[in-house]
């Protein structure tokens, strides 16, 4: 999909410019159409579609980056974001609580699945979907693009909804607009061009250094007798789950060197944890080792280095033009917990970042003590399965 020829305009046109990831994400999905999240969660109870869409047209109205749209002129490099006024949400109604479970199941995952029709010149771009599925028992699913909201925003606009729906007042949040964020990232990266920041990114790019890696697909991890993972050390979850998954990898590929993709939150301070906009980035992360490292020497560089992306991530500029699409995605999430809802619980939030094409994408779920790994092929579907697994938290001592 060519996402340049929808939103042409001629004239003149007022907006705010692209914000340096948004950039990023524009340059790359020119060539393989519109990347785009999306969240779901489960309801004890009904809702009205109106009531919805009256509840979700109250949020856009809060958050100005769920109300752009992208007008571009002809000769211009990217496109300008403008706030609308007014934009109401569609919502997407459909009952079937009639259906069988498998049918449902089916219809549900072809909803999520799904590449919605984004209208990015004209918006609304946060879709809504309503799905019946019992007596008592409602799916609400919400997507939107990687230009205007991560995982992160679309949590929140749930969780917005969810404390609505039970009668409480939404948490308070701090007024801090996006499109007014996007210039001070502007000014960090005009003001500071650190070249030792910018080199962190380019050692981590590692460009044209290996060929592409010769993935382990056929292989199944589900019959390891990994059913309980103990963590012992002073780096996060997410950083052992990553290493463990790096030396797997090499092993079957024979290299000592694997770069993922993966995703850094991009919420630089905890002023910016209930902002709505696209803050999220998925960046390389290059992992070397030698025959005589330990896990745990590996786990603590990954876990710097994790550490590094977030505070340099201001100023990653993405790959290279005409750099190959990468090989291996890496994603972790803590589960989102939905307020105490006794009136109306919401249950099974899931949500989905949107990384272009790669070969393997690999996803971390965790929930208290529970780890849920995921490892798909992204073009034929699930290889490894999804496994529930014990999780030990790492020792606090």
């Amino acid at each position: 999909m060519n996402v340049n020829s929808p939103i042409a305009d001629t004239g003149t046109i007022s907006g705010f410019r692209l914000a340096p990831l948004q950039w990023d994400l524009w340059r790359r999905q020119s060539k393989i159409g519109i990347l785009f999240g999306r969240a779901r969660v489960t309801i004890d109870g009904i809702l009205d579609s109106d009531w919805v869409a009256d509840c979700v047209a109250d949020i856009l109205a809060r958050n100005d980056i769920l109300r752009v749209t992208f007008r571009q002129l002809p000769g211009m490099e990217a496109p300008l974001q403008v706030i609308q006024d007014h934009l109401r949400p569609l919502v997407e109604a459909h009952d079937w609580h009639a259906c069988s479970a498998q049918e449902r199941e089916a219809k549900l995952r072809q909803l999520w699945d799904r590449e919605p029709a984004f209208e990015l010149h004209d918006g609304p771009l946060l879709l809504v979907a309503l799905a019946k599925t019992g007596d008592h028992e409602q799916v609400l699913q919400i997507m939107a693009p990687s230009l205007v909201a991560d995982s992160e925003s679309l949590s929140l606009v749930l969780r917005e909804v969810a404390a609505r729906a039970n009668g409480m007042e939404p948490t308070p949040r701090r007024d801090i607009q996006f499109l007014h964020l996007s210039e001070w990232f502007h000014e960090v990266r005009e003001d500071q061009d650190d070249p030792d920041r910018r080199n962190f990114w380019r050692n981590q790019a590692n460009e044209g250094a290996a060929a592409r890696l010769v993935l382990p697909f056929g292989h199944s991890a589900e019959t390891g007798a990994v059913g309980e993972v103990r963590v012992e050390g002073p780096w996060s979850d997410q950083s052992s789950v990553l290493a463990a998954w790096a030396l797997v990898l090499a092993r079957y590929a024979s290299t000592q060197e694997i770069t993922a993709h993966c995703r850094i939150p991009g919420r630089l301070f905890d002023e910016l944890a209930d902002a709505v906009g696209p803050m999220a980035a998925f960046v390389p992360i290059r992992m070397t080792w030698t025959t005589e490292e330990t896990f745990c020497t590996l786990t603590e560089r990954i876990d710097s280095s994790f550490a590094d992306a977030a505070e340099y991530l201001p100023y990653f500029d993405g790959r290279p033009s005409g750099a190959e699409r990468p090989q291996i995605g890496f994603e972790y999430h803590e589960a989102t917990q939905f307020p105490d809802c006794p009136a109306m619980p919401f249950r099974d939030f899931e949500a989905q970042g949107q990384l272009e094409a790669c070969d393997l994408l690999l996803r971390c779920v965790t929930a208290g003590e529970r780890l849920r790994l995921i490892t798909m092929q992204p073009r034929t579907g699930f290889i490894t399965g999804s496994n529930p697994m014990r999780f030990v938290p790492r020792s606090t001592n």
